[in-house]
C-alpha cells in the first residue's frame, strides 16, 4: 500500500497542475469580469469541482505515459546523469512501486471521475463544456494511447498546445460566460505556446533516451541546436497574441505581458553554456515553467485592470 500511495503521489504531483491550471484561472479572470457572469457561492464550488476534475485528468495522463514510456523502455534508458524532476518519467514502474495493471487502474478511474464531473459542469451550467470537454480528454488519451503514441509521431507538442491552451482556457471561460471573447481565446494562444515551450525545454535532458526509444518528438527531429531555436521563436510569438490585444482592446496594458523576458533570455545563455551538463541547466527548465505561470498571472492582473476601468 506505500508503494501505491507513493507512486498515486508522484501522478499527482501539484507541480504538474500549472500547465492546466494558469489557462483555466486566465478563463475564469475573464468570465467573472469582461464576460459579465456573477461570482456566487455556487459558483465558487464549480471552479473548485472544475480544478478537482484537472487535477485527475492530470493524474490520469502521467499514468498513461508512465505505462508508454516503460514499455517504450524510454524511461530505463535515461541514466542517474541525465535524470531531473523534470524530466525522465515519474520513475514509478521502473523502479517497481507498482505494475502496470495498476498504473492502467488510476489512469482509468482517474479519467473516469473527471468525466462524472465533466458532464455534472455541462449539464448544470452549460452544454459547450461537453464538446470541449471531450476535445480535453480525447487529446489526454490520445497523447499516450498504444494506437496512436502521439508524443512518439512528433504530435505530442501541438496536442499539449490545444489542450493547455484553447480547450482550458474556453472551457473555464464557458463554464460562466454567455458570450464569446476574443480576450481569453487569444491569450490561450499564448499560453499554449509557452507551456510547448515547457515540453521542448523538459525533452533535452532526454534527449539520448527518446532517440533511442524511438520516441520522435520535436527536439529528437530537430536537435539540440535547433531545438533550442525553436524555444527561442515560441518565445516570441507567444507576443503576438498581446500585441493583436493592444489594438483590439485599444489599450497599451497588454505590453506589462513583456516583464518574462529577462528570464527568457537567462534561459537562453545558460542553456547555450550548458547544453549537455544537465545538472547547470536544470535550474533554466524550472524557469520556463515560472515564465508560464507569470505570464498568465499578468494577462490576469491586465484583463482585471482593464475591467476596473470600466467601472
Amino acid at each position: 500500500m506505500r508503494n501505491f500511495l507513493e507512486a498515486f503521489r508522484r501522478f499527482a504531483a501539484p507541480p504538474s497542475w500549472d500547465a492546466s491550471f494558469t489557462p483555466m484561472i486566465l478563463g475564469f479572470t475573464c468570465a467573472f469580469t469582461i464576460g459579465g457572469a456573477k461570482l456566487t457561492p455556487s459558483c465558487l464550488w464549480w471552479m473548485f469541482a472544475a480544478f478537482i476534475a484537472i487535477a485527475l485528468v492530470e493524474t490520469g495522463k502521467h499514468a498513461l505515459n508512465e505505462i508508454m514510456d516503460f514499455r517504450s523502455g524510454d524511461d530505463c534508458l535515461v541514466d542517474a546523469e541525465h535524470r531531473t524532476p523534470f524530466s525522465g518519467g515519474k520513475k514509478v514502474l521502473p523502479q517497481g512501486l507498482i505494475t502496470e495493471t495498476q498504473a492502467f487502474g488510476i489512469a482509468v478511474v482517474t479519467m473516469g471521475i473527471a468525466c462524472v464531473v465533466g458532464i455534472a459542469i455541462a449539464f448544470w451550467l452549460n452544454w459547450i463544456i461537453l464538446p470541449i470537454g471531450i476535445v480535453g480528454m480525447g487529446v489526454a488519451v490520445l497523447y499516450n494511447a498504444p494506437q496512436t503514441r502521439l508524443i512518439y509521431r512528433g504530435w505530442g507538442e501541438p496536442c499539449i498546445f490545444i489542450a493547455y491552451g484553447p480547450v482550458c482556457a474556453m472551457g473555464a471561460y464557458y463554464m460562466f460566460a454567455e458570450a464569446f471573447s476574443w480576450i481569453p481565446l487569444l491569450v490561450s494562444f499564448s499560453l499554449g505556446l509557452l507551456i510547448v515551450n515547457v515540453l521542448i525545454i523538459n525533452e533535452f535532458p532526454d534527449y539520448e533516451a527518446d532517440k533511442a526509444a524511438g520516441k520522435r518528438n520535436w527536439i529528437v527531429r530537430l536537435g539540440k541546436y535547433d531545438g533550442l531555436r525553436l524555444y527561442a521563436l515560441l518565445y516570441v510569438l507567444h507576443f503576438v497574441p498581446y500585441i493583436v490585444l493592444m489594438f483590439v482592446t485599444k489599450s497599451p496594458l497588454w505590453v506589462l505581458t513583456f516583464a518574462t523576458l529577462p528570464m527568457f533570455l537567462d534561459v537562453m545563455r545558460n542553456y547555450k553554456r550548458n547544453m549537455d551538463n544537465v545538472p547547470a541547466a536544470m535550474r533554466s527548465n524550472a524557469d520556463t515553467i515560472t515564465i508560464h505561470m507569470r505570464s498568465g498571472l499578468l494577462a490576469d492582473a491586465v484583463v482585471l485592470m482593464l475591467w476596473l476601468m470600466t467601472l
